[in-house]
């Protein structure tokens, strides 16, 4: 069998982002933004769209981002793909990719999520943005409003095989 460098393929990934959303994350992110870069806005953007129930593929892309620049948010990727598809298996690294593919998805239906908050609140960012977060706090209290931390760690923590008392 020949031999493989195991972290080799992360670090030549890279995370695609939608060309529709292209003005939008020029907006969000810099001087003028709420967002001091891309990645910051992508991994807020997935965090939003998988609390929203929102996966949206795409096709068009802008230049893709080196997964390298996102690798300390790694475990978010892990848990987006493990509660998104209920298979701890899904963090091999052999189905890194597919990993990419979820976080690339909710962060474009996140994206869409911000797009029609700010549209609604009259193009504030700011105002836009503090009320999907105060939703998504208030919902964190209400345990029929969908997934939360808690069902995705232990969702994760099960597929490890833990989980002592």
């Amino acid at each position: 069998m020949p031999s493989q460098d195991l972290f080799a393929r992360p670090y030549k990934s890279r995370v695609r982002r939608p060309s529709d959303m292209s003005d939008l994350l020029e907006n969000l992110t810099g001087e003028e933004g709420i967002f001091p870069s891309f990645r910051e806005c992508l991994v807020f953007a997935a965090a939003l769209g998988y609390k929203h129930g929102l996966r949206k593929p795409f096709e068009q892309t802008d230049e893709p981002i080196p997964w390298n620049v996102f690798e300390q948010y790694e475990p978010l990727l892990h848990l987006l793909a493990i509660a998104s598809t209920d298979d701890g298996g899904v963090i091999a690294q052999e189905r890194f990719g597919e990993q990419l593919t979820i976080l690339e998805e909710f962060a474009n239906g996140g994206l869409s999520v911000m797009q029609s908050a700010i549209e609604r609140d009259g193009g504030s960012h700011i105002d836009a943005l503090a009320r999907l977060v105060k939703e998504a706090i208030l919902s964190q209290s209400n345990p029929q409003s969908g997934p939360n931390l808690d069902s995705i760690l232990a969702t994760v923590l099960g597929s490890k095989g833990g989980g002592t008392d």
